[in-house]
């Protein structure tokens, strides 16, 4: 039992499988750009996702972000991978998630930091149980 985040990047069905087969769950899906069908059945499955600053700036990573019940969702900054302004995205960067959760969710981004530190305790016991 361990903190696991895994790539899926056009292989996210089969992942899904393997996981299954082996009675893995719950990973976290880093990044996760594949279909919303295979992201329900990734949800269904106890899986959750982590969002980063380049999905919110995607409009295929929002309309995957808007599918993610909240309780699933985490963050993550991907640095130095990604950039904001040219410069690498590092840790305090994820206040710009922050803010986009919080206009999506409509709610404060204080409330909205909270809800995520909750979900990473609850994967983190799920995980490690």
């Amino acid at each position: 039992k361990r903190f696991v985040t895994l790539h899926s990047r056009r292989a996210e069905s089969t992942v899904l499988e393997l996981l299954t087969e082996y009675q893995i769950s719950p990973v976290v899906f880093h990044w996760y750009s594949g279909s919303v069908k295979i992201a329900d059945a990734a949800v269904a499955a106890g899986h959750y996702f982590s969002v980063n600053t380049s999905m919110i700036q995607s409009k295929n990573g929002q309309k995957i972000i808007k599918r993610i019940p909240k309780k699933r969702l985490l963050t993550e900054t991907d640095g130095p991978f990604i950039k904001i302004n040219r410069k690498p995205v590092v840790p305090t960067d994820v206040y710009h998630i922050h803010n986009y959760l919080s206009a999506l969710w409509e709610d404060d981004p204080h409330r909205v930091k909270s809800h995520l530190e909750k979900n990473l305790v609850c994967y983190l016991k799920a995980a490690t149980s």
